[in-house]
C-alpha cells in the first residue's frame, strides 16, 4: 500500500461525520442503506452504533458485511468489510470517547440507551475518487492480500 493513498483516505474519514451504510436484508435479499454517524482509528477501521432493533443490526447478526460511502461530493471512499460488535467494556469506552471527540454533541446520548450496540469494520476493500482533479484521482486497495 502507497503511504500517500493511505494519507488520503484517512484525512477525508477525519474530515467526514456522516456515512452511508449498507447492508442485506437476508429475507428479500434486498440491500437496506441508512445514514449515519461514525468515528475512525489510525489503521482504517470503522465504528458505528445502531439499536439491537435496527434493521442493519438485523441484517448484521446473518451477514456480518457491510459497505459504506464517505464524502458527499466529489471526492469520496466507498468502503467495504466485516462489522463485528464489542463486547469488551474497555474497548467500548475508547470508542465511545471516539465518538464523542468526533460527533459531539449529536451521538452521545444514544450510548446512554441500553438497546445500542458498538460495531466495529475492519476493512477488506476501499476506493478513493477525488473528481476535483484533472485527470480525476481514482484507485483502490484491497486489503484482503495484505
Amino acid at each position: 500500500m502507497k503511504t500517500h493513498e493511505i494519507n488520503l483516505i484517512k484525512e477525508l474519514l477525519a474530515s467526514e461525520k456522516l456515512a452511508t451504510i449498507s447492508t442485506l436484508n437476508p429475507v428479500s435479499m434486498q440491500p437496506e442503506s441508512a445514514l449515519m454517524a461514525y468515528a475512525e482509528n489510525d489503521d482504517l477501521t470503522l465504528f458505528f452504533q445502531t439499536s439491537d432493533q435496527s434493521r442493519k443490526f438485523q441484517n448484521l447478526a446473518v451477514n456480518p458485511k457491510v459497505s459504506f460511502v464517505v464524502g458527499f461530493s466529489y471526492i469520496t471512499i466507498q468502503y467495504e468489510g466485516r462489522a463485528e460488535i464489542i463486547e469488551i467494556e474497555n474497548d467500548k469506552n475508547k470508542i465511545i470517547q471516539l465518538f464523542k471527540d468526533k460527533n459531539s454533541p449529536t451521538t452521545p446520548k444514544y450510548f446512554e440507551k441500553t438497546e445500542t450496540k458498538i460495531f466495529k469494520v475492519t476493512p477488506s476493500w476501499i476506493g478513493y475518487s477525488n473528481y476535483t482533479k484533472d485527470p480525476p484521482l481514482v484507485f483502490e486497495i484491497d486489503l484482503t492480500t495484505h
